[in-house]
């Protein structure tokens, strides 16, 4: 899946914002009565804090997130289901999670458990492929990365692709995952080369 540019990607608190203000509304619920309820939940809210939340200026914890659910929870009527975080985040768009990286809501919604199906027939068991677009790689190759692509013949980009394609990590986590933070760098050596060695070997290419 191809990443989606910021230009055109809403963050993510402003996504969750807006879906605040569209459920308090639908309801008839005031600010006031929703800070009220999130103070219920340990939260010291006033009626700016919502507003704040509304327009986007917050920081989506988990904390903040579950009591936001608690709290709109509590203020509509008693015969409607409980709000889960699903609930927060939009059916459609790009979603901007950090400056540069973005996924398309229901890649997001995927990751947080969603079993709708979407117009991309994305049903069953891809969770391991909907997490590995959700991480994405690092922004910037590490020496490794470009020292072991230089050696396969191959561009960066396509280095890295492939590794997430394969693993689902980067090559150096991959080999961080296996001698550890205390490894040698005699270790380090041999699992960067036998992991390279598959990469060649998942491209059709020789490691030489």
């Amino acid at each position: 899946m191809e990443q989606a540019s910021s230009g055109t990607a809403t963050p993510l608190p402003v996504a969750i914002g807006e879906k605040v203000r569209e459920i308090r509304t639908s309801h008839r619920i005031t600010r006031e009565s929703l800070a009220l309820a999130g103070n219920a939940y340990g939260a010291t809210w006033g009626r700016t804090s919502v507003e704040n939340i509304e327009s986007g200026r917050f920081s989506p914890t988990i904390q903040t997130l579950y009591i936001l659910c608690s709290a709109l929870t509590s203020s509509q009527p008693a015969h409607l289901p409980s709000m889960r975080l699903l609930d927060l985040i939009p059916a459609e768009g790009a979603i901007e999670l950090a400056e540069g990286f973005s996924v398309e809501a229901w890649v997001l919604r995927k990751f947080l458990g969603d079993d709708t199906p979407t117009g991309t027939g994305l049903i069953g068991d891809r969770f391991d492929e909907l997490l590995r677009e959700l991480k994405g790689p690092p922004k910037s190759p590490t020496l490794s990365e470009k020292r072991a692509a230089k050696r396969l013949g191959v561009a960066i980009q396509e280095f890295r692709e492939a590794a997430y394609e394969l693993w689902g990590e980067s090559l150096d986590e991959m080999v961080s995952r296996e001698v550890g933070a205390e490894g040698s760098a005699q270790a380090r050596g041999h699992a960067t080369r036998r992991y390279v060695g598959e990469l060649s070997e998942f491209l059709g290419i020789q490691s030489g």
